[in-house]
């Protein structure tokens, strides 16, 4: 079953705003009384710059101001909302943000605004719709980025459209439940009410779940994120470094315990070599031929002189079935770990029914070692 966004517990509703705070209004506004079902935020929060927050301060958040007014016309429940949920964009020296003038205040609001939808996305239980509407284009532009990167199957993005000839009027917030005169931009006296507010919905990738838990849970710059995301989303590639026992995978340096990576060094070796899969010793009856095989691999890593006796007195009798899901299980937690879904190219991975072979399936041609 499919949990769509209104049915979470959590909802959280994000907009940058610059100096048009009528954004949020109206973005609420159509959320709650247009969307069908109707998507009725718990929490708000708000990204904007310098002038922007004292603006949305002043027209918008103080008591009294267009979103009580909003939540008492429609009887909308007040979405949670205190200082922190308040994201102001600043430079490098902590002073508020006015205009991405540079490259350097482009890449500082890239890696916040990052920040700031990494962690609205972070609780599962949640579900978040970030809207477009204000703010510069840049800043627009990098939240929805930003967003595909991050976000689950319940997360949205959107635009909103205002009728003419209400869109960008100064004295317009949302359309009234009565009759309530504005000015239009050409000093004409129109009815409020009668204004028409949609969202367009902004198709996205929900890529989140195809990335490590590093990548998700901490802080890489922006420019940073999207280059490990390509890395990730590339055709994989497997170089192995038995020197320095080590491997590049969906790149990623990942150093491997000499055992594990001598059990993926044999199935890299044998893949390149073109044979075919072997199948799991089975039960009470060891292997030797995959035991030398495995320690030829060992040896390798750890030289003649190094610790190989006592791995060659456990499979003396030959490899065993739980010797070889040891290794497996240990090495699959391992990729797991530093590369999420993408550790699934890299493992050894069984096929069949009741007595599966095992190989490592990448293409020989993307299996290198490192001299």
């Amino acid at each position: 079953m499919v949990i769509e966004p209104h049915d979470f517990r959590h909802r959280i509703l994000a907009c940058l705003t610059g100096v048009t705070p009528q954004v949020v209004t109206e973005t609420l506004f159509a959320l709650v009384r247009k969307s069908d079902p109707p998507f009725i935020p718990t929490e708000l929060h708000l990204i904007t710059t310098g002038r922007g927050r004292e603006i949305l301060q002043d027209q918008l958040l103080n008591p009294g101001g267009w979103l009580d007014s909003l939540y008492k016309d429609y009887r909308i429940s007040p979405c949670c909302f205190s200082e922190k949920n308040l994201h102001v964009l600043t430079l490098e020296d902590g002073t508020p943000l006015e205009d991405i003038r540079t490259v350097e205040d482009n890449t500082r609001i890239s890696d916040q605004m990052l920040d700031i939808i990494r962690t609205l996305t972070a609780d599962p239980d949640s579900a978040v719709h970030l809207s477009l509407a204000g703010g510069r284009k840049t800043m627009g532009f990098i939240a929805g980025y930003a967003l595909s990167l991050f976000a689950r199957p319940q997360d949205r993005l959107s635009h909103v459209l205002v009728s003419a000839p209400y869109e960008s009027i100064p004295d317009f917030y949302y359309p009234t439940p009565k009759k309530h005169i504005v000015r239009s931009l050409s000093g004409q006296a129109i009815d409020a009410s009668l204004a028409e507010v949609t969202l367009a919905p902004i198709p996205i990738l929900h890529l989140r779940n195809n990335w490590p838990s590093g990548l998700i849970g901490g802080f890489n710059a922006f420019e940073e994120t999207v280059r490990i995301a390509q890395t990730l989303l590339d055709p994989p590639h497997l170089a192995l470094d038995l020197r320095k026992r080590k491997i590049l995978a969906g790149g990623k340096e990942i150093d491997l315990q000499p055992t594990l990576l001598a059990f993926l060094s044999w199935f890299a070796r044998r893949a390149m070599a073109g044979k075919s899969p072997l199948p799991c010793p089975k039960y009470g009856v060891p292997n030797k031929a995959m035991a030398e095989e495995y320690l030829e691999e060992y040896r390798r890593i750890m030289g003649e002189m190094g610790d190989v006796e006592r791995t060659r007195k456990t499979l003396s009798r030959g490899m065993e079935i739980d010797f070889f899901e040891q290794k497996a299980s240990k090495l699959h937690r391992v990729l797991k770990k530093f590369l999420g879904r993408g550790a699934i190219p890299y493992m050894i991975r069984g096929e069949g029914s009741r007595w599966k072979r095992y190989s490592l399936s990448l293409d020989p041609k993307a299996i290198v070692y490192l001299k």
